[in-house]
């Protein structure tokens, strides 16, 4: 006869959760914030002034006949002047329009400082016959 085998049946345990790794933190980079340089401001290309032939021509008109009626004028009356006669039509680019002919004026030696006036008056270059 065999001898049996008086073992204790083994209770079955339930499994013991394995131990969790010991994680390091993890070191986070610092990140360096950029250089902000300064921006430039964005400056929109106008494109370039290209006058309308008969709003040009009745600036020239109206600047020149002014200046024949009142022989020297400061800038700024002679302004003025000219603004009040314009048509209402060419009132909304007024100043556009004055500073192109006065310098286009200018640049041909059409009008000329009058000397030993202050404040700087402005006259024509030759006297118009009347």
């Amino acid at each position: 006869m065999k001898k049996a085998n008086h073992q204790k049946a083994k209770s079955k345990k339930p499994k013991a959760k394995p131990a969790r790794k010991k994680v390091a933190a993890k070191k986070v980079k610092q990140v360096k914030p950029k250089a902000t340089k300064a921006k430039e401001p964005v400056i929109e290309k106008k494109p370039p002034f290209k006058p309308d032939p008969d709003k040009l021509s009745v600036m020239r008109q109206t600047l020149v006949t002014t200046l024949w009626q009142f022989e020297a004028l400061p800038p700024d009356q002679v302004r003025e002047i000219v603004q009040q006669q314009i048509p209402v039509s060419l009132a909304d680019e007024f100043a556009v329009y004055f500073d192109y002919v006065f310098r286009l004026l200018s640049r041909y030696r059409l009008l000329e400082e009058v000397p030993d006036r202050v404040p700087v008056h402005i006259r024509l270059a030759q006297r118009l016959d009347e």
